[in-house]
């Protein structure tokens, strides 16, 4: 388990805050945000944000909200070099997600993600297709003269 401060800062990743944004919403410096990050990095072992939201999904320390009866799972039980990989893929869906927040389809392909987290023997197969296609539909918006005018 995390305490609690930094438990907050991990929900304040997963919901895609800034370090500013997050100290504003927490009435606390800038500053000490970084350094809780530092420390929960420290202590998750991630390399980044995207990392330290994989795995505290993989850890049971984040849930889906509707989905409250998730097991958490016991990294003792995993084989490291899945494990490994299972972030690796976590990761990079996180990113790709985090640059889409506002698709209709965001909050269903948060909880797929979530459920790669839960499961290590998983396929992204068909989370990384889905993102794919939601990618391209944010590009071809990203282009359009409605977008570049806002």
């Amino acid at each position: 388990m995390l305490a609690p401060h930094l438990q907050e800062i991990v929900e304040s990743l997963a919901t895609g805050e800034t370090a500013r944004e997050a100290a504003a919403r927490l009435f606390i410096s800038p500053n000490t945000v970084k350094s809780r990050l530092k420390t929960l990095y420290q202590q998750l072992g991630a390399r980044d944000q995207a990392h330290a939201v994989a795995i505290a999904f993989r850890l049971g320390i984040l849930r889906t909200t509707d989905e409250p009866h998730l097991q958490p799972v016991v990294i003792g039980g995993i084989n490291p070099d899945r494990l490994r990989t299972t972030i690796n893929d976590l990761t990079a869906l996180l990113r790709i997600a985090e640059k889409i927040p506002n698709h209709p389809d965001y909050q269903n392909l948060l909880r797929e993600v979530a459920d790669l987290a839960t499961d290590p023997a998983a396929d992204p197969a068909a989370t990384l297709q889905q993102i794919a296609r939601l990618a391209e539909s944010a590009d071809s918006t990203a282009g359009s003269p409605t977008e570049a005018a806002a």
